[in-house]
């Protein structure tokens, strides 16, 4: 066997033989090469095209036999590595760069009708909200709601600080103070994807906690990942470390002086959000509303707007502009809707959507009650003895 003969890897499709660097993997090492990964994402799109209201079923590997993913049916285009019982998802990059040019224009528009986009104005709408009235209030600088399976990348159950690393990355480069890559010592003109995050942290210093082989991998990571990607990239972060403590007197003391810290933070002109993580989920706190009157520090005084990555419905600006109004506009928005498509399309079309609408609906209505909203201080830290918070910007 020569030396260039053990160089060679096989397509786990064809079974042909190739330099590894023409074969491609999704972070899984199942390697195909590009003429049979650019066939089977031609077959896979033809059949959503064929069955617009079947969903992408999940590998039983990833969710058991026949199970759906968190995402409804078809709207987010998602396309899983073709190995048996494979949960990683094919990246959009890569499919616009493999198959070929009919495929690409159909998936590109599809893209433009259906990818689910970060949701921008919120901030400002809740700080606006009736909510608010009585209180004063301190909030981030424009930011970007990211959350899971935005921008086609399916990071359900283990995404939620790379998402959080997005909005903080989004309200800094809206402020004007984007940050800059390494590499090129270029400022970000948009916020690097989930996939991008993981090819940078492999340069980061992250103790040797990120390495290579994690890249297009589901590894979860958190603030003492986050503050080292932020320095390197010439945004300045620190990290604390909250301990609540176990009564109710310790827990009041340690809320209170968190709630001052957060107010100093946010009571300046476009500061960024906040990441807090408790070991198990990821969130950031985007303002703080304080009432009106003594002791407006105390923790029952003090609530939080949280932007929560833990949700991957398509809920956009005036589906929660909507929502603030009351049922009521809600409830007539939807029968507007149900008059003019009755009008409009074939009466079968309700028939094939209607599970996956009523799917879809409740947890729309989930994501809208609970996606972006504002919580007591104690409450929200009440799910957790420990956090540990990144703090962006400036000391």
């Amino acid at each position: 066997v020569s030396q260039g003969d053990m160089a060679e890897e096989t397509c786990g499709i064809c079974f042909c033989e190739d330099d590894p660097a023409k074969l491609h993997h999704q972070g899984c090492n199942h390697n195909f090469c590009d003429e049979c990964w650019a066939q089977y994402l031609k077959v896979q799109f033809k059949e959503t095209q064929e069955t617009p209201g079947e969903g992408d079923k999940l590998p039983p590997s990833a969710a058991g036999e026949g199970s759906q993913p968190p995402s409804s049916g078809g709207k987010k285009l998602v396309v899983f590595c073709p190995a048996p019982n494979c949960a990683r998802f094919v990246r959009k990059e890569f499919i616009l760069q493999v198959v070929d040019e009919e495929t690409k224009a159909w998936y590109t528009a599809q893209l433009a009708i259906k990818e689910v986009q970060p949701v921008s104005g919120l901030i400002p709408l809740f700080q606006a909200s009736g909510e608010c009235e009585g209180y004063t209030v301190a909030t981030a600088g424009p930011t970007d709601w990211f959350h899971y399976e935005c921008l086609s990348e399916y990071d359900t159950g283990w995404g939620c600080s790379y998402r959080c690393l997005q909005m903080v990355l989004n309200s800094l480069r809206l402020a004007g103070r984007p940050a800059v890559s390494p590499e090129t010592s270029q400022p970000l003109t948009r916020e690097p994807s989930v996939f991008e995050i993981q090819q940078a942290l492999v340069n980061v210093d992250t103790g040797g906690f990120f390495k290579q082989e994690h890249v297009g991998s589901s590894l979860w990571i958190g603030p003492s990942e986050l503050a080292p990607f932020l320095l390197c990239f010439g945004s300045p972060a620190r990290i604390s470390d909250e301990i609540l403590g176990a009564s109710l007197e310790e827990q009041t003391v340690a809320l209170t002086d968190l709630a001052a810290r957060l107010w100093l933070h946010f009571d300046r002109p476009d500061a960024p959000p906040v990441a807090i993580d408790n070991g198990k989920k990821s969130y950031c706190i985007a303002g703080v509303r304080k009432r009106v009157g003594p002791d407006s520090l105390q923790p029952s005084n003090v609530w939080l707007l949280i932007m929560d990555p833990h949700h991957c419905e398509n809920a956009t600006l005036p589906d929660f502009q909507n929502f603030l109004r009351g049922p009521g506009a809600a409830v007539k928005q939807e029968a507007d809707f149900k008059l003019e498509a009755s009008e409009t399309e074939a009466a079968d079309f309700f028939e094939i959507k209607k599970a996956d609408d009523e799917h879809t609906a409740a947890r729309k209505q989930q994501m809208l009650e609970s996606g972006v909203f504002w919580c007591p201080i104690r409450v929200m830290f009440g799910k957790s003895p420990y956090w540990q918070i990144l703090w962006p910007g400036p000391v």
